[in-house]
């Protein structure tokens, strides 16, 4: 689980990337076709719902387990929430980096 949701956020990332290279490159852009992106879109959609699935599968796994059970699972939920957060520190940090990198190499006007 935890790698899937890893590759969730890398792909999500890598989205973001091709996102605002293709903006910048607006008349590029619209000569080539985005076949590459709505796969990629597609890809992400399908682990983010096999994702939300494991999930909600533990979550109702909850209403009928014991107490032993019950800790287990939750332990997990716990587990996963952390690494979710870990992923998205991460991923915020490669944004902020590109965007930083991106400032510092624009052409600056004259004034």
């Amino acid at each position: 689980m935890k790698s899937s949701l890893k590759s969730l956020f890398l792909a999500c990332g890598l989205l973001a990337g091709v996102a605002a290279s293709g903006a910048e490159n607006a008349s590029q852009a619209t000569a080539k076709p985005a076949t590459d992106v709505k796969s990629l879109q597609a890809q992400l959609g399908a682990q983010r719902d096999a994702v939300l699935a494991a999930r909600q599968k533990m979550i109702e796994q909850l209403a009928t387990a014991t107490a032993e059970q019950r800790k287990v699972i939750l332990e997990k939920l716990q587990a996963q929430q952390k690494d979710l957060m870990e992923t998205q520190r991460a991923l915020y940090r490669q944004i902020q980096d590109e965007m930083r990198r991106r400032r510092d190499s624009a052409p600056r006007s004259g004034g």
